[in-house]
């Protein structure tokens, strides 16, 4: 049954992959991706990672992954800060694009804050992942190198940054 469903779960995953970008409803033109990348580089990796390891189900697993999720979407954000502007020409609606450079900066700090705020409350079920906290001072430069930074480049300098905190 689990081969089944992880089959399934795998499918589901890769058509969410082809159709950000490709088909006249592409969801990463209509700012559906930060939550898609939530949705299945947090939820549906952690999880079902979790749930393939160890066949059991545990509510508190939902903290690692909506850190994940939260992580992915704000590396995600930096990519679409950093072209906001071939976006815009493109017809391309991001949050990015919506919210602006301010907003997309505030966007940014949530996303992290809320990233690392999941895994900060992890640590009362599972005391190794005390750990992550060696990961706070890269949020908090990065998260300041984003909100001092001037234009789309310095924005898109950041983009290492962030992968560097989500991994």
């Amino acid at each position: 049954r689990d081969a089944w469903m992880f089959l399934g779960l795998g499918a589901v995953s890769l058509a969410a992959a082809m159709a950000y970008t490709i088909g006249r409803y592409a969801y990463g033109y209509y700012a559906l991706g930060e939550a898609m990348v939530f949705a299945f580089f947090g939820l549906l990796g952690v999880c079902g990672g979790f749930y393939l390891q160890t066949h059991l189900w545990q509510p508190e697993i939902l903290l690692p992954a909506c850190g994940s999720g939260f992580l992915s979407a704000a590396v995600l954000n930096v990519n679409n800060m950093r072209d906001a502007a071939s976006d815009r020409l493109a017809g391309k609606r991001t949050w990015a694009n919506i919210l602006g450079r301010h907003g997309s900066k505030v966007f940014q700090a949530a996303l992290v804050g809320l990233g690392c705020l999941c895994y900060a409350v992890f640590v009362a079920w599972s005391w190794q992942s005390v750990l992550w906290y060696l990961a706070l001072p890269l949020a908090v430069r990065h998260l300041a190198r984003v909100w001092n930074a001037g234009s789309a480049a310095d924005i898109g300098g950041e983009l290492g940054a962030c992968v560097r905190l989500h991994f």
